[in-house]
């Protein structure tokens, strides 16, 4: 299965945490907003006091697809029924999840015709964020293509709702001894501008935003020398500003993702 089409096949929620209760579980564990990569996933029941949820992912004004899914009894299996805006379909099921890990598989149908055959496993990282690996079905062995990190949207701020302070870069904890001006950003809606300094320098440029996509333009910073270890610390910090793809918002946090979903940076809103 190509990875493109099988990172669009779903996305859910850490009910694998709750592997003993599976079964029993009501929709309400998967609502919530979620970015996996570059795409916002969204998860709202399907009507009031249901176990089905509606899931739409992409941009939320404009979808790339629209599924259903819940848990049926009489199967004794989770289902997932996915519509793309493409004209494609998936149709997935999965047991109840265990140790820590669910699986999804079945076929989906491109819109140009054919069949292919995969599989989708989520991994608990936390209860707000797990890996996936995508797998296709080749004869009777499974391939793997690819994956990526899923990161769930705990609370409705807004890029513009706070001034942010950089907490980790690169991986790394910023420390007071790297820097006494931690990098910051703040974001101006209006003009979709962006400002802030990297821990030595200012720095000004533009952003554009979309559904859960975030990029970031024409970033020019002063000349001032930074001296070690903040020389290093600005470097990673516009380094991370540059492969900037897609943002997830926490209740007091901004992780800015790359275009394969890894974490670059992680700011703490400071109001």
């Amino acid at each position: 299965m190509r990875v493109a089409t099988i990172a669009a096949l779903l996305v859910l929620a850490p009910l694998a945490a709750r592997a003993q209760t599976a079964a029993g579980a009501d929709g309400k564990y998967f609502v919530g907003t979620w970015h996996c990569g570059t795409v916002q996933w969204t998860f709202a029941p399907l009507v009031a006091n249901s176990n089905w949820v509606r899931v739409t992912y992409g941009d939320p004004r404009q979808p790339g697809g629209v599924a259903v899914m819940g848990f049926v009894p009489e199967l004794k299996r989770w289902i997932y029924r996915d519509f793309h805006a493409d004209g494609s379909y998936a149709d997935l099921t999965a047991p109840a999840p265990s140790d820590g890990k669910w699986v999804w598989s079945g076929p989906y149908y491109p819109s140009d015709g054919g069949l292919l055959n995969g599989r989708v496993t989520y991994t608990v990282v936390d209860d707000n964020e797990y890996d996936r690996t995508f797998e296709s079905l080749e004869g009777s062995t499974y391939t793997k293509r690819g994956g990526d990190k899923c990161v769930k949207r705990l609370a409705p701020h807004s890029l513009e709702s706070n001034a942010w302070t950089a907490v980790e870069v690169g991986g790394r904890p910023v420390t007071a001894a790297a820097s006494t001006a931690p990098p910051s950003l703040r974001f101006d809606a209006k003009e979709n501008r962006v400002s802030g300094t990297t821990g030595c320098n200012d720095l000004a440029g533009g952003y554009q935003q979309g559904g859960g996509n975030l990029t970031f333009t024409a970033i020019a910073t002063t000349r001032r020398a930074c001296a070690p270890p903040v020389d290093a610390l600005e470097t990673g910090f516009l380094k991370a500003l540059a492969q900037t793809a897609a943002f997830s918002l926490g209740s007091d946090t901004l992780t800015l993702m790359g275009s394969g979903g890894e974490r670059l940076m992680v700011l703490r809103a400071t109001r």
